[in-house]
């Protein structure tokens, strides 16, 4: 999933950045509305904070950092076909007022893969 991050806002911020793991919520759902299982990376990556190579950008108002690449398989087992639907969070810099913004949600379909038949 590719992540872009915009200031919608009217006035210049700096924006903190790492990882996009690092740095977004994300909710995954299956069809039936139940998070799908966790991966044992997602286990030992819960609370581990920011890396050292964390960067800081200055966007004007409407300007975009270049996207940050999710990859939701790290995290959650989607193996199983089946509409999955995927909201990404983060936190607003308390200049901003805080709280938090949400992305529009994404429905992802996977499908399962039928085998090519043997030449």
């Amino acid at each position: 999933m590719d992540i872009t991050l915009q200031n919608s806002s009217n006035r210049a911020i700096h924006v903190h950045l790492s990882l996009a793991e690092t740095e977004y919520a994300f909710e995954v759902r299956d069809g039936q509305n139940r998070i799908p299982p966790e991966t044992e990376y997602a286990s030992k990556a819960k609370g581990r904070g920011h890396f050292s190579n964390d960067q800081i950008f200055y966007l004007q108002p409407g300007e975009s950092l270049p996207k940050n690449l999710l990859v939701l398989t790290k995290f959650y087992d989607m193996s199983r076909p089946g509409k999955y639907t995927v909201q990404v969070s983060r936190a607003v810099p308390k200049e901003l007022g805080g709280g938090t913004v949400k992305s529009n949600t994404l429905t992802i379909t996977v499908v399962e893969r039928t085998p090519e038949p043997a030449k």
